[in-house]
């Protein structure tokens, strides 16, 4: 990993480390679920509107009032308008967070990764964007398509299952959302890692253009790490104001199947430095939504910039100290 500088803080304001892997130089074709009986079913969806689940214990103030809810990838129609019906917004946005490039393949949600997902790490959002359309238009055009299990890819299997898709319907998640009726808006954000400074400006400028009632539902990959960091900042921009930091990244990480980010215990050495950077972000982030109600106000770069930014403590060793 090496340490991104780029970007500025205003005077006396502690930098936030962002530890940026090493891209993925030789990425392949991975489907990542076969498509299930049910093509509405999510395996990690969670509402807002429906907190049974939640202990008694969690703090829950100001949660119901949210609309938000959470998944893991979008690959039918079907899972839109579940996602729809179970919100019961008149207007619903969809925020794809996926750095990496993806589709749909006649019902498989595919994507060009490689065993850590971190194939497009370094290239900008234009660029994310420009080489996922080059690489759909090019699976359009082809008659079958061979992809590779990507479980089998993240474990190092040697001789991973394999498929041949013939005569696929290749779309962008972009087509399938709106063909539903909903709104789709991309940010892109690394897998196993926090967001950088300009996609948390792009997610305040979505957040700005909802209209009042709008409901928002959030998904990455598998449903947990990146789609619970984002859940988490909404219920931060909503009730930061009456709610403690630590509160909100608790409740949220519950909510989240038990996705803990409060905790650095990573099953993977790799993702150590990577849980520490999106803990500290939390923290710091809870203090801008304090002072900037639902976005409003600054963006988090500006805030960032400006005096008004305070000092968060640290949730870590001081160290590698990076992007604002």
């Amino acid at each position: 990993m090496f340490e991104d500088t780029s970007g500025p803080v205003g005077p006396g304001i502690p930098k936030l480390r962002l530890s940026i892997p090493k891209r993925e130089m030789s990425p392949v074709l991975a489907y990542d679920r076969t498509p299930k009986a049910d093509p509405s079913a999510l395996s990690f969806f969670r509402c807002t509107n429906d907190l049974s689940g939640l202990p008694a214990s969690i703090n829950t103030t100001g949660m119901q009032a949210l609309r938000l809810s959470g998944s893991e990838g979008i690959s039918s129609k079907s899972q839109v308008q579940r996602v729809m019906a179970e919100m019961g917004t008149p207007t619903l946005y969809f925020v794809d967070l996926r750095e990496e490039s993806h589709a749909i393949a006649s019902g498989h949600p595919i994507t060009l990764r490689g065993r850590r997902d971190w194939a497009n790490v370094g290239l900008s959002h234009e660029e994310v964007l420009r080489s996922e359309a080059e690489m759909i238009t090019k699976l359009q055009q082809q008659d079958e398509i061979a992809l590779v299990r990507s479980l089998d890819l993240r474990k190092g299997v040697a001789e991973p299952h394999r498929i041949v898709l013939k005569q696929p319907e290749v779309v962008s998640e972009r087509e399938l959302v709106e063909s539903a009726g909903a709104n789709y808006r991309r940010l892109t954000v690394t897998d196993h890692s926090r967001p950088r400074r300009e996609e948390v400006d792009r997610f305040l400028k979505v957040v700005r253009e909802m209209p009042e009632g709008a409901g928002i539902h959030v998904h990455c990959l598998g449903g947990r790490g990146r789609t619970t960091t984002f859940m988490t900042l909404y219920d931060m921009l909503h009730n930061a104001t009456r709610v403690p930091a630590e509160d909100i990244i608790k409740r949220q990480a519950v909510f989240s199947y038990d996705y803990q980010m409060s905790t650095i215990n990573a099953d993977k050495p790799y993702k150590m430095a990577l849980q520490e950077d999106r803990l500290e972000f939390l923290n710091a982030f809870h203090e801008y939504a304090r002072e900037n109600p639902g976005g409003k106000g600054l963006l988090w770069s500006e805030w960032r910039w400006s005096a008004k930014a305070t000092r968060v403590p640290s949730t870590r060793p001081n160290r590698h100290l990076v992007q604002p």
